[in-house]
Parts: structure tokens; C-alpha cells; sequence
């Protein structure tokens, strides 16, 4: 698993191209942290009008980048004709549970998905809507400072596990970070035994499929002194079981 994983459309099998209409991207990246660049979504606006498919992509954590700020999809030339982008203000200001968002790009896309939300959900609840008018209208400083903070802990967490030789891949956005365990490690085994002994939470790389096996994920989303008793807890618990 690299850090600067993006999908290799050259890969994928042309009896699935043959079937498929929908292309939905993230970054950055749920559960990577990976995150693009200009150059794929060029790349993804030729490849979606050469297969016809229309993209989606779910910018969530746009405002959680690590590298500088994340590029849109919109902004790749032509983009507008192929697909739309989904935005969130569940990440960037902290209203995960009000299932508060838009859409923005192809207006055909985009009156099909009208219709699907009339039908399904109806609409979001008036004062929601007003709280998401006010954060985007007035909260860019403290939009500023989410993303200050998260680059801190992010930073300080990297810090403190290349200090003691683990393996962590660096996080270009969201607040994930993937850690690497020893070839003789069971990710699942080693999360549940952290779990009981330390009384800290992580999740196996398993959870997401084959190729997180032996990685762990863990969460930046906590204060810093927190976050940092916790990843001392981590390397305590490696260097007892003798594999750093």
C-alpha cells in the first residue's frame, strides 16, 4: 500500500467497462488517506468519455489535506460534461449525523439525482440548512484552523512513530493514518490484544479488504494530548512484543 496509491484504469477488465455507468472516486482518500492530483483527474475525464460513464466524486475531506490545498474535480477541463461532485459538511465542520451536503457539476446528473432525493429522503430539516448556510458563508477561519490542526497531530504522530522505526504511510489527507505491522503480526489479533491490554481502539487493515491485511488504521480525531498517550501506549506495546 503506497501512500500515493490512484487507481490504474489501464487495469480494470474490459467485460466490466462493457457493463458499468457510474465511476465514483474519494480524495482525498477514505480509508487510504491517498490523495490526487490534476494530472488523474485529466486523466479520469478522457477515461469516463471514452467508456461513457459518469463520475462522482466525493470530496468530503477537502478541507483536511496535508499537501497543500486538494484539487476538485471540477477543475479538470471538460469535467463538467462527464460527472458532478459531492460535498460534506460533515468533516469540515464537525455536522456528521445532520446528513447535510450538494452536489455541484452536470445538470443532467444532477436533476437525476433531484429526483432521487425527493423520493427517498424528501429534504433536510430547515434549521440544518440554516446552520450549513452560516458555516459556509462565515467560518473560514475556523476552517483554516481545523486544517492547522489536523497537520498537527498528524505531524506529531508521524514524529513520534518514525522516532521508534514503525512503518506509517503519510497521510496526504483526511484524519487516517495507516501503520505497518511486522510480517509476523495478524493485524486483527494484535488490534483486539491493544484493544484489551491498553484500552485504546485502532482497526485492523483487514476490515478494508486483502490488501490492508497487516496494516493497522488509526484516528486523529481527538484532542492532541489524547492522541499522543495513545500512540505511546502503541510503541510500549510494540516494543514489549519485541518487533521494533
Amino acid at each position: 500500500m503506497e501512500n500515493s496509491f490512484l487507481p490504474q484504469y489501464s487495469s480494470i477488465p474490459k467485460e466490466i467497462l462493457e457493463k458499468s455507468k457510474l465511476l465514483f472516486l474519494n480524495y482525498p482518500n477514505n480509508p487510504t488517506g491517498a490523495g490526487a492530483n490534476d494530472e488523474f483527474f485529466k486523466e479520469t475525464v478522457a477515461f469516463a468519455k471514452e467508456n461513457n460513464l459518469v463520475v462522482s466524486h466525493d470530496f468530503a475531506y477537502s478541507d483536511i489535506s496535508f499537501s497543500g490545498k486538494s484539487p476538485s474535480f471540477l477543475q479538470a477541463p471538460g469535467a463538467k460534461e462527464v460527472g458532478i461532485e459531492i460535498y460534506t459538511l460533515s468533516k469540515t465542520f464537525n455536522m456528521a449525523g445532520f446528513r447535510i451536503a450538494f452536489a455541484v457539476g452536470n445538470k443532467e446528473v444532477i436533476s437525476l439525482l433531484k429526483g432521487y432525493i425527493r423520493a427517498s429522503v424528501g429534504g433536510t430539516f430547515g434549521s440544518v440548512q440554516d446552520a450549513a448556510t452560516y458555516a459556509l458563508l462565515y467560518s473560514e477561519k475556523e476552517r483554516g484552523q481545523l486544517r492547522k490542526l489536523y497537520k498537527e497531530i498528524r505531524d506529531l504522530v508521524l514524529s513520534l512513530l518514525e522516532e521508534h522505526n514503525i512503518d506509517v504511510i503519510k497521510s496526504e489527507g483526511t484524519f487516517f493514518i495507516w501503520i505497518k505491522l511486522p510480517k509476523t503480526i495478524d493485524d486483527i489479533t494484535f488490534v483486539e490484544e491493544f484493544l484489551a491490554k491498553e484500552q485504546v481502539a485502532l482497526i485492523p487493515g483487514s476490515t478494508f479488504g486483502e490488501f490492508g491485511k497487516g496494516y493497522i488504521r488509526l484516528s486523529l480525531v481527538s484532542d492532541l494530548k489524547t492522541i499522543q498517550l495513545g500512540i505511546e501506549k502503541l510503541i510500549a506495546f510494540l516494543e514489549k512484543k519485541r518487533v521494533i
